[in-house]
């Protein structure tokens, strides 16, 4: 077996398992997922539901897009606002499950309450990055307490569920602040790595053509910073995964509808779909401009790239999941939770999890890591 297949099939844990779900008219054996192509058997096609009503983003723009130009103003086909950030309404669901595709996927013993939060469009850009390293090294630093989902709680945001007395959000620690780099060079330097598949990285000096690419090989620290300079916080991961799998659709991939549908192809992500083709991904072992497959590939709230491209950081750390969970998150302590797959995912499903070390920059399961802000309702 090729071994960036094996390694993202380790990562999917059960893959090319048969499913068995019982509906109230039939029984349903899903195909075995095979990356490209796959696609659900039934007996008889479900019901499209209508599609759901998207929001529109009429915030003002966040320090990194209040300029103009490639990766700030000209995401997506329609050529938008890269900060466009849209509302989830938030409900209940249960956390990486989709009933089909044999990861952890069949388990609904983990459900969730999230209440409603906007969640960025686009996955953070080269250009919009390249902004935040410009004020960073203008002397600009998070204040302590700041990232914390303040609509929450009374302005206390999320419940610690990692704290043993289950307290509130702590935000950002000064501390954190020494894995900010503080000159020009040791920024260049700590952002030209590729991914262990080869893959390049995305971040050029001086300024190049890549722009509109999502920013990757960044830390914690870094996107969690990002997020709070721009104006938001780094989303939980059950804030994530709810996006990503259209609430209580529990969907298979962020697209999918009907929800228990698996079909998925380069028209949809970026992503292991070359089988065939030395285990390339779609664009050969290269990230693409943000938003290239939307809205084919968007989820159900019209977020872009919630599978494939680039993983992405969450707030919370990536530990087995605490239950009952209202607007909770265990505090990164360590190792923090990743979402979404990557170019180097075979399978990047709703419900794909894993984590990965606060400082580091390459996921030996993740593949390139980037992020997307949340923000306040």
């Amino acid at each position: 077996m090729n071994v960036r297949f094996a390694r993202a099939r380790r990562n999917l844990g059960v893959v090319g398992r048969s499913a068995l779900v019982t509906t109230p008219s039939r029984v349903l054996m899903s195909a075995s997922l095979l990356g490209c192509g796959g696609r659900l058997a039934t007996d008889l096609p479900l019901p499209a539901p209508p599609p759901t009503p998207i929001i529109e983003d009429t915030s003002p723009r966040p320090p990194s897009c209040q300029a103009r130009g490639p990766g700030l103003s000209d995401c997506g086909p329609n050529k938008e606002n890269c900060c466009a950030s849209l509302i989830v309404p938030g409900g209940d669901f249960y956390r990486s499950y989709d009933r089909v595709s044999g990861y952890l996927a069949t388990n609904n013993s983990h459900p969730a309450t999230v209440s409603a939060f906007r969640l960025d469009k686009y996955e953070i850009t080269v250009g919009r990055f390249r902004r935040f390293v410009g004020a960073v090294l203008d002397g600009w630093l998070p204040e302590a307490g700041s990232g914390k989902h303040t609509h929450l709680n009374g302005g206390q945001g999320l419940t610690d569920t990692g704290s043993p007395s289950s307290s509130y959000e702590a935000g950002w620690d000064v501390s954190l602040s020494s894995g900010l780099a503080t000159t020009a060079a040791a920024w260049d330097d700590n952002l030209s790595h590729g991914s262990y598949a080869d893959i390049p990285s995305t971040w050029k000096s001086p300024f190049g053509d890549d722009e509109r690419l999502p920013i990757c090989s960044i830390t914690w620290f870094e996107a969690y910073a990002f997020c709070i300079w721009d104006g938001g916080f780094l989303p939980t991961e059950a804030e994530w995964n709810f996006a990503a799998a259209g609430g209580s659709e529990q969907r298979v991939y962020p697209w999918s509808v009907p929800a228990m549908s698996d079909v998925i192809d380069c028209s949809y992500a970026n992503y292991l779909g070359k089988p065939n083709d030395l285990g390339k991904s779609c664009t050969g072992w290269r990230l693409q401009d943000v938003g290239l497959d939307s809205p084919r590939g968007d989820g159900k709230w019209g977020h872009s790239d919630l599978a494939g491209n680039v993983s992405e950081w969450n707030l919370d750390s990536g530990v087995e999941y605490v239950t009952p969970c209202s607007d909770c998150a265990p505090a990164c302590r360590g190792s923090c939770a990743v979402r979404g797959g990557s170019a180097e995912s075979d399978m990047p499903l709703a419900g794909w999890r894993d984590d990965a070390a606060a400082d580091s920059r390459l996921g030996a399961g993740t593949g390139p890591i980037g992020a997307r802000c949340a923000r306040s309702p």
